[in-house]
């Protein structure tokens, strides 16, 4: 971990120190190591070049592999992670060690970041795209408006794409576009496997209420320590300097936020039910007091109670 590190923004610097603090949420240091290179071709060396089926158990990506004879000449990006993925679903590890099961288990994990920091640029880009052939064909009509359209148009084809809802599809826009034009550190750690793509969403979602120039200066300290940090850690040391730079814009955001407070139910199984509350700190620490108290009593037998049907001034 870093020491010693300080960010200016217009006149102001955090200070010096460790970033994080909370090193009990620092990620433990792994007993072993995967290698990064190996005999290209061994399916048994970790780091080795996947050694992709002569076809893919996908229809479509197997003729397009056939045609093109050898499936790394492939050039088309969905027809090598197709074909990569079809190999993928061979690997169960039962002519491995345990050691290099591991070490799979390791590099599978860092796939999976990787393919988030993969989706976030293609993300990017086709919002970025779908944008300007919008102005475009609109060249007469309100901006803001067309603009708004299209982001409701780009977050349902994604939703799509993605198999997710249209909701979460607008958060992920939000999030690559972040990610590619503001967060480059955040999301070449992401890239390379680094973080994880929660772990990305908390940088994010921590540096929100920030101007862009602050957060970069928070993407610049951070983004090379993603590696050590756990998710916890990541939101905890987020949050804390984007309240050093801009605190104002912190309070704002919580304000903002009581706006939505709300309480909500939903089924669950077995015939039961979550009951949520969104609220202040205050409020909600005060509403789950009352209730465990009034449980408390129940269990106990020494809640006061009312038969029904009696009028409120009876009771």
């Amino acid at each position: 971990m870093a020491h010693g590190l300080a960010v200016a923004s217009a006149g102001r610097e955090l200070p010096t120190g460790d970033a994080v603090s909370d090193t009990a949420d620092a990620r433990p240091s792994l007993p072993y190591k995967a290698p990064d290179t190996g005999a290209a071709g061994d399916p048994d060396a970790v780091g080795a070049s996947p050694p992709f089926p002569a076809k893919a158990s996908d229809p479509s990506a197997a003729s397009d592999l056939s045609a093109a004879g050898d499936p790394s000449a492939a050039t088309d990006p969905d027809v090598v992670v197709a074909a990569f993925r079809a190999w993928l679903a061979g690997i169960d590890g039962a002519d491995l060690g345990q050691g290099a099961r591991l070490n799979v288990l390791s590099e599978l994990e860092r796939l999976k970041g990787a393919s988030a920091a993969a989706q976030a640029k293609v993300t990017a880009a086709f919002a970025r795209d779908a944008h300007e052939a919008a102005l475009a064909r609109c060249a007469d009509a309100d901006p803001r408006q067309v603009r708004a359209h299209t982001t409701r148009s780009v977050g349902s084809q994604v939703a799509l794409a993605r198999r997710d809802s249209p909701a979460r599809a607008d958060r992920l826009v939000g999030m690559a576009n972040a990610l590619v034009h503001e967060m480059p550190h955040t999301l070449a750690a992401l890239s390379a496997g680094d973080t994880h793509e929660w772990g990305a969403t908390l940088m994010v979602a921590g540096t929100a209420a920030l101007t862009r120039h602050d957060r970069q200066h928070i993407d610049a300290h951070l983004g090379p320590q993603l590696a050590q940090l756990s998710g916890t850690a990541i939101d905890k040391a987020a949050r804390r300097m984007a309240a050093q730079l801009d605190a104002a814009a912190i309070v704002a955001r919580n304000d903002a936020a009581v706006a939505s407070r709300r309480v909500s139910v939903r089924p669950a199984p077995d015939g039961m039910a979550y009951l949520t509350l969104l609220a202040p700190l205050k409020e909600a620490v005060a509403a789950y007091a009352a209730l465990h108290a009034h449980a408390q009593s129940v269990t106990a037998g020494t809640a006061w109670t009312t038969p029904p049907g009696t009028p409120p001034a009876a009771r």
